[in-house]
């Protein structure tokens, strides 16, 4: 009984906890963030070092990845960086339109998420995309586990209402703070 009650302790701890590893990634991913689903991870790095890691949850209505990486750099990121990342996020995204994963692509919104005593730089988006068709997309880039912490969600506008995306993003943000 004692041991069945200790691997209790041990799962719920993995899946709830997200704590720091050596390579400042979170050893444990949250199973949920609001009604998204933990689907899978990527690890990039190995591919192009300071890719990072990807996480990709998702449900019926939306996909959120959740990025940590460091683009080479060997310091916790800045405000300049942060915007340089949003920068080099929207020209990935200009790019997939161009190749025709997004159509009828608007700039929307740009604002700010209060995460603790964080700031975080959010752009959003409006879009027809293959998945959700008419879709509402949000790009945010704040800073967790002293890297980059890129949050991309991606919506259908019908469900905006029932889950608002700021609320979504913010949790990602708590959840993944490193």
């Amino acid at each position: 009984m004692r041991a069945v009650a200790s691997l209790v302790a041990i799962v719920l701890s993995i899946l709830v906890l997200p704590a720091m590893a050596a390579g400042n990634y979170p050893t444990a991913v949250p199973i949920a963030i609001g009604a998204l689903k933990y689907n899978s991870q990527k690890d990039f790095e190995r591919q192009a070092p300071g890719y990072g890691k990807g996480y990709l949850f998702s449900s019926d209505f939306a996909r959120m990845d959740v990025f940590v990486y460091t683009l080479g750099l060997t310091r916790t990121p800045t405000a300049d960086d942060i915007k340089q990342a949003v920068r080099g996020a929207r020209t990935e995204i200009d790019m997939a339109v161009r190749k025709g994963h997004y159509s009828n692509l608007k700039a929307l919104e740009t604002f700010s998420l209060k995460v603790g005593k964080r700031r975080v730089q959010c752009q959003s988006f409006s879009l027809v995309g293959k998945s959700f068709g008419d879709t509402a997309s949000f790009l945010c880039i704040g800073v967790g586990y002293g890297q980059l912490l890129k949050v991309r969600l991606s919506m259908k506008k019908s469900s905006l209402k029932a889950h608002p995306p700021k609320a979504i993003l913010t949790e990602a943000y708590r959840q993944f703070d490193g």
